[in-house]
């Protein structure tokens, strides 16, 4: 363990002071938060060995009561900070079930000139920002708790050289100049936090959602702004509510918050933008309503906040938004039920949806969620009118052109239409996450899965919570054929949730490099998550008896058996299941049975298989590229 004072470790171009906590890269100090530099600190003091989950939660939220989840969160954005810095390698392994690993090799050198220096440094910085005393609902004690430790290292380094009161002249003008010539870092992401509604006050308590639902949905027009979405500000059930924990979570650059209550039978809203690096306020505003329809029909609010920013406030408020606020709330909860990309979720989604438009038969948002709700089936059923409503009603609807694509893409298999309505739809809603998603499995479906991931991150930048975008994401990786991080980002994803998707991309990735045992377990998981009341009962409990045994046929009678049981209670599937082809044409292959293979794979491709064209580029089909009869059946997606 690094513990001596006056010792550095270094690894790759950077120096980590461990008893100063601060850390440089090559002769420049990083700009890494707080949590993060706790958290690699925590791990490069044990460079190789397994630092668990509870070591990790001790030592850097010692007396705080927070949730696993916090972690992964974390180091999640350390990771993403090593590859902003152009590092390729993961120098942070994930142990599942127990806890990270620094795989970096590491240095310790001696500095004491240099401990000095970045020392006075960082105290300088933090006495800054303790000057500001910015005004805020949310603690501080995070950052009074860092100048505190800071300045007593200033004390035990204050007397000393001319060399040393240099460099704090120094770095006291490199950091205090900034702070007076009113040039701010731009805000470029941004979150709406529910609005809290006085207590004393007679007002619908669930207002504060709808105000943030609606500032959420007229903010996303903007096309300068990554806005979050309404879900990423909701902390799970499980987790106890924080500031702390909550702008984690987010990761932007600031949040809007507001109170609401009733004055004299009007609505007094107090609302205010906040800095999250310092937590200073940008911008305040204090708005009075007649009712709660006025609120929904003024755009006074949503335009101050953005003139504020110094943008555009005319293309981001159109006819797609309603002024119905119960209509507005319908839509949201309905975008939360579909998220969960489950038959339960979509059901319900279905039913706010058409709700939103009894409301309002003019809320184009609403057509295109009725849309979404069919996409996912064999046939696209009241899509295509739905979608038709969207764009008389809006002819510049972003969302409407994605869903278009996503149903020529999975649907019409019309690569170029589809390429053609995502990029539309991302040029005018850049804030609509599934654009970005689908453009990513298009770009993977091509054959183009290195630009697939750079299309995904960008959908993560908007909505980094997303674990479809993650697990779409691993799956790219998965067909670049960087098993490696394909793996890490579905482990990352399932130490948050047990999202089937990533269960999937794991299955396929193991039984291909021969891992029977890790790839069993995962389908294994798939069948559990389709058994649940969420699924098609009749096809799950099914497909659940055929996963209980898998493990036990393989262990007994080995791989043959395995996939002769795959064929054989596929063959049991419905007829309309396409899918069930292509389950046939994995097992086969896994056989050996080449032309067995190959024609349940055009049985899948004539049945219109929903997943079918990802045999395209599939790393899996590797050993029939080769085949004529293979070529044909691509050509036959156009393919």
């Amino acid at each position: 363990m690094v513990s001596k004072p006056n010792e550095f470790v270094e690894f790759g171009s950077f120096r980590l002071d461990i008893s100063n906590r601060s850390l440089w890269l090559e002769d420049r100090p990083a700009d890494l938060p707080p949590k993060e530099l706790e958290l690699l600190t925590a791990l490069a003091e044990r460079p190789g060995e397994i630092v668990t989950k509870d070591d990790l939660l001790e030592k850097v939220w010692a007396n705080t009561f927070v949730e696993e989840s916090n972690i992964s969160r974390h180091i999640y954005k350390l990771r993403r900070y090593f590859e902003e810095q152009g590092i390729s390698e993961n120098w942070i392994e994930t142990v599942p079930r127990r806890g990270y690993r620094f795989t970096c090799p590491v240095s310790i050198v001696d500095g004491p000139m240099v401990i000095q220096r970045h020392s006075v440094i960082e105290t300088t910085v933090e006495e800054i920002h303790d000057s500001e005393d910015p005004v805020s609902t949310f603690p501080t004690s995070t950052y009074v708790l860092q100048s505190g430790k800071h300045s007593r290292t200033l004390g035990r380094y204050a007397i000393g050289t001319m060399v040393l009161l240099a460099v704090t002249s120094l770095a006291f003008a490199a950091f205090i100049f900034p702070r007076f010539s009113n040039i701010e870092p731009p805000v470029r992401s941004i979150a709406v936090l529910p609005f809290a509604v006085a207590t004393t006050s007679d007002v619908d308590p669930n207002l504060g959602s709808r105000v943030s639902d609606l500032l959420t949905a007229r903010l996303s027009r903007s096309k300068r702004l990554k806005v979050r979405p309404t879900r990423s500000t909701l902390l799970p059930e499980s987790e106890t509510p924080n500031a702390t924990s909550l702008l984690d979570r987010l990761n932007v650059d600031a949040i809007v918050e507001g109170t609401i209550e009733n004055k004299g039978g009007a609505l007094l809203i107090n609302a205010r933008l906040v800095r999250v690096s310092d937590l200073s306020v940008i911008w305040s505003e204090q708005f009075e309503y007649d009712s709660e329809t006025e609120l929904f029909l003024k755009d006074d609010l949503y335009k101050s906040l953005v003139t504020d920013l110094g943008h555009d406030t005319e293309s981001a408020s159109r006819a797609d938004l309603t002024s119905d606020p119960e209509a507005m709330r319908m839509y949201m909860l309905g975008r939360y039920h579909w998220n969960k990309r489950d038959t339960g979720g979509t059901f319900e989604a279905a039913r706010l949806f058409r709700n939103a438009i009894v409301l309002d038969p003019n809320f184009a948002l609403a057509y295109v969620g009725i849309a979404d709700t069919y996409i996912f089936g064999p046939t696209t059923g009241d899509a295509g009118p739905s979608l038709e409503k969207a764009l008389e009603l809006d002819p510049g609807l972003g969302e409407a052109y994605a869903t278009r694509g996503f149903i020529k893409m999975f649907h019409s298999w019309s690569w170029d239409e589809a390429e053609a309505d995502l990029l539309k739809s991302i040029e005018l809603s850049p804030n609509h996450v599934p654009a970005h998603q689908w453009y990513g499995n298009l770009l993977m479906i091509r054959g183009r899965p290195h630009d697939a991931i750079s299309a995904l991150k960008r959908g993560l930048e908007i909505d980094p919570t997303s674990y479809n975008l993650m697990a779409d994401l691993a799956q790219a990786h998965y067909y670049a054929g960087e098993t490696e991080e394909a793996e890490r980002l579905c482990l990352q994803v399932l130490e948050n949730e047990d999202f089937i998707f990533a269960h999937t991309v794991l299955t396929d990735l193991y039984l291909s490099k021969g891992d029977y045992l890790r790839g069993i377990e995962h389908q294994t998981a798939v069948s559990r998550i389709l058994s649940t009341p969420s699924y098609p009962v009749a096809k799950e409990k099914a497909s659940a008896k055929v996963r209980k045994s898998s493990m036990e046929i393989f262990s007994s009678n080995g791989a043959a058996a395995y996939w002769s049981d795959i064929i054989s209670q596929s063959q049991q599937f419905h007829p309309v299941n396409g899918n069930r082809f292509l389950a046939i044409a994995r097992a086969q292959l896994g056989l050996g049975r080449h032309k067995e293979a190959l024609m349940a794979l055009d049985q899948a491709v004539e049945a219109k298989a929903f997943i079918v064209p990802f045999v395209n580029a599939d790393p899996v089909w590797t050993p029939l590229r080769s085949e004529p009869r293979f070529r044909q059946i691509m050509a036959k997606m156009r393919l």
